[in-house]
């Protein structure tokens, strides 16, 4: 058997690219799942393009490198024979014609970039190393590209450029409504800067194919723990088919990612202890000689919100192994995560799914809801993971600790990378954020939004609102005399709006339009008069409590079970994904599960902030 290998090269390579955070629906690929190996046929002409492979036309210089040295003083192995046979072994692999098992040495460094031959051989040991962690043999067909960083970006920016006007609203509204982007920003420009800037490698479900970014602006490199990593996607895809989930919100999706990239993300883990210290594959294992893209146009804060599966999902996959070993974790497959509260607390996965929240879509004029068509939700859930993300986000903007500390972000565990529990957040039940707009608002970028919570008790909506009330006071917004519970951030600030805020036993809305009067047009009651000769609270004093110290009255949250259910938590709305959540499209490159270097790349952007000391707990 035999697969396409394609080594797109580009002479010019730039650093930044972004999360997967696509407005297209996401991926769909193979639904079958085969024994076998790899197979297709050596392509290498720049710029021609099958359903197999695709190459940008104005690449225009093909890889071909020179032969390798040896790594370190080791030999080669020599090929082992039968190359075409099924594999029956784990931890062997056929890969092109190049047969290999786990503990070989080839002949492959990234001195001189990596050519067509070396690939074959690279691809060939690690899907045999990968077969040997994760105890799982490979199947279908499926191609390996190696892109370089500017050929992505290319791809990345058309992808974006065909977003409609009111998927543009719809991203502007979400992260207007997280304090990230303004009205002055371009959400959408945000979005592709960071798929551009931090992806290393992605795996393409509907085209079979893996693609490995090189940042090496002179000779395509490879990264064998990102090849890894992406090797454990094509497995997942020919086990478990990618395509079968609902990813339809942004919490959906970092849950559904936390099963996904938990699994490549640890198993990746355990490849990189194997080529390290006393590991078995030591003095072996190939590296680029250029690091993870920069972070010049990575917005942190947006980031952040798709990368809480990255951190927190090998905790939760690794538990399950050491538990039921791997083939328990195969299990969470047919019942894997939704929320991304399952990933960051484990102990509520697989039993606490979250609330089913209504939101009242009438508005008076001339306020309407913003549709998308194309069977797209019109709303947005951010969960746990995106929560924590906006209120530890101002830490960052100010390089100090504003509303939650700085420093709680950063964990000390073996696989947890990053901290996204904190008690603002804790006790999470439910979002969704519903956006409103109105004639001139494509124009203007004046919109509106209802944003509804569900907590597990009431202290749990206290300690929220309590959160929030900081937010509003970090954003400088003043109470409102005349009503109850409402708030103006003056218009020289760059969330200037008004905003109202309620809490009832374990719900909480919030509701922002650009006027005080608008408020009650999007939701009925909203900045209600006082009726007792009483006024609004002024927000919440973040000098008053530490942002980081636990009050004394929090308590455990109280354990909820909503039924278990496969589709998106509402029956308002079509549920095929929020444009701007999933990876998606066909390209493959606007869509694809990405690599892990996107951890590495975020590591790199947070370590050159200007933050003296971390506290790491």
């Amino acid at each position: 058997m035999k697969t396409t290998t394609t080594v797109v090269a580009l002479v010019v390579v730039l650093s930044t690219v972004a999360v997967p955070a696509a407005a297209a629906a996401p991926d769909t690929g193979s639904e079958s799942v085969a024994t076998g190996v790899a197979e297709g046929t050596v392509d290498d002409t720049a710029g021609a393009e099958s359903p197999a492979t695709r190459t940008d036309p104005s690449d225009t210089d093909a890889a071909d490198g020179s032969s390798a040295s040896p790594l370190g003083a080791a030999q080669a192995s020599a090929p082992h024979d039968d190359p075409d046979e099924e594999n029956e072994t784990i931890g062997c692999e056929a890969f092109e014609g190049y047969r290999a098992c786990a503990a070989d040495t080839i002949l492959v460094d990234n001195d001189d970039g990596i050519d067509q031959e070396e690939l074959t051989k690279l691809v060939a040991r690690a899907m045999a190393r990968v077969e040997e962690i994760r105890d799982m043999e490979f199947g279908d067909d499926f191609d390996v590209t190696i892109r370089s960083r500017e050929a992505y970006r290319r791809n990345v920016t058309g992808t974006y450029a065909n977003i409609t006007g009111n998927d543009a609203l719809h991203q502007n509204v979400k992260y207007e409504a997280t304090f990230m982007v303004g009205e002055d920003t371009d959400a959408i420009a945000k979005l592709a800067g960071n798929r551009a800037g931090s992806v290393q490698g992605f795996y393409s479900p509907s085209e079979d194919q893996i693609v490995v970014i090189s940042n090496n602006p002179d000779a395509l490199e490879m990264d064998e723990f990102t090849l890894g990593h992406e090797l454990v996607h094509a497995l997942q895809d020919q086990h478990f088919n990618l395509s079968d989930y609902n990813r339809t919100t942004e919490d959906r999706n970092n849950g559904i990612n936390g099963i996904i990239e938990g699994d490549a993300s640890l198993v990746e883990d355990l490849y990189r202890e194997q080529c390290n210290g006393d590991g078995e594959w030591n003095g072996t294992c190939v590296r680029p000689t250029e690091g993870p893209g920069g972070g010049g146009d990575i917005h942190i804060g947006i980031y952040l919100i798709s990368f809480s599966p990255y951190s927190d999902g090998p905790v939760l996959v690794n538990q399950v192994r050491q538990e039921g070993g791997w083939e328990a974790v195969n299990g969470m497959y047919d019942d894997p995560p939704i929320t991304s509260e399952q990933v960051i607390h484990p102990e509520k996965y697989p039993d606490e799914k979250g609330a089913e929240i209504r939101i009242n879509r009438s508005a008076e004029g001339p306020w309407e809801v913003l549709t998308l068509g194309n069977d797209s939700v019109d709303y947005a859930t951010f969960g746990e993971a995106g929560l924590f993300s906006m209120f530890w986000y101002p830490s960052y903007e100010q390089r100090s600790t504003a509303i939650v500390d700085y420093n709680a972000l950063f964990a000390d565990a073996r696989f947890d990378t990053y901290n996204y529990e904190h008690w603002i957040t804790d006790g999470w039940n439910g979002d969704k954020l519903l956006p409103f707009v109105r004639n001139d608002s494509d124009g203007t970028n004046e919109t509106a939004y209802v944003w509804k919570f569900e907590w597990d008790t009431e202290d749990d909506a206290d300690q929220f609102v309590r959160g929030y009330e900081r937010m509003l006071n970090f954003r400088n917004a003043e109470a409102v005399d005349d009503r109850v519970n409402t708030y103006v951030i003056p218009e020289d600030e760059r969330f200037d709006d008004a905003f109202y805020v309620e809490r009832s036993g374990t719900t909480v809305v919030v509701v922002n339009a650009p006027t005080v009067e608008d408020l009650s047009k999007i939701y009925d009651g909203a900045a209600p008069r006082p009726s007792d000769g009483t006024t609004t609270t002024t927000p919440a004093d973040t000098t008053t409590t530490p942002a980081d110290t636990t009050p004394a009255d929090t308590t455990t949250p109280a354990d909820t079970t909503p039924a278990d259910t496969t589709t998106a938590p509402t029956t308002e709305a079509p549920t095929t994904t929020d444009p701007g959540t999933s990876p998606g499209g066909d390209d493959g490159d606007g869509g694809g599960v990405p690599g892990f270097g996107f951890a590495v790349a975020l590591l790199a952007i947070l370590a050159g902030t200007a933050i003296a000391v971390r506290r790491r707990r």
